[in-house]
């Protein structure tokens, strides 16, 4: 169904904060269509509250993504392409060090530190956010 709508998406939003909203449109729909036989059912007002916090939420991941892509670089080439093999080609920790020429320890490391690297980026990015 999301794809039928495609063209309706606005890019001046995130793509997962309009799929959260047609969702939850969609689960209206069909909570209308249906009658609400479930005694589970939930009022108009939670299911708003609901899809509010859920376009939100994604909203932040959406923020959390580009945020770690300002990050990466700012990581040498050579940082870059260590996480690149490791995390999107799926080279094992050892296949990387027998190419570099390292231990598999040194390489586990490299990674740990630019793994927290990133996240110390990330989260310095954000608090701006945590504070308002």
């Amino acid at each position: 169904m999301l794809w039928r709508k495609r063209k309706e998406f606005d890019a001046s939003r995130t793509f997962a904060a309009w799929a959260c909203k047609f969702a939850h449109l969609q689960t209206l729909s069909y909570l209308k269509t249906k009658g609400r036989k479930s005694c589970y059912s939930l009022n108009d007002e939670a299911l708003e509250q609901m899809a509010e916090l859920s376009v939100k939420e994604a909203e932040k991941i959406d923020r959390k993504g580009e945020d770690l892509q300002r990050c990466l670089k700012k990581l040498s080439p050579s940082q870059r392409e260590l996480l690149r093999s490791r995390y999107q080609s799926n080279v094992t920790v050892n296949e990387i060090a027998e190419t570099l020429g390292r231990t598999p320890h040194a390489i586990s490391m490299s990674l740990y530190r630019l793994r927290s690297l990133l996240r110390e980026c990330v989260e310095r990015a954000l608090q701006p956010e945590v504070l308002s």
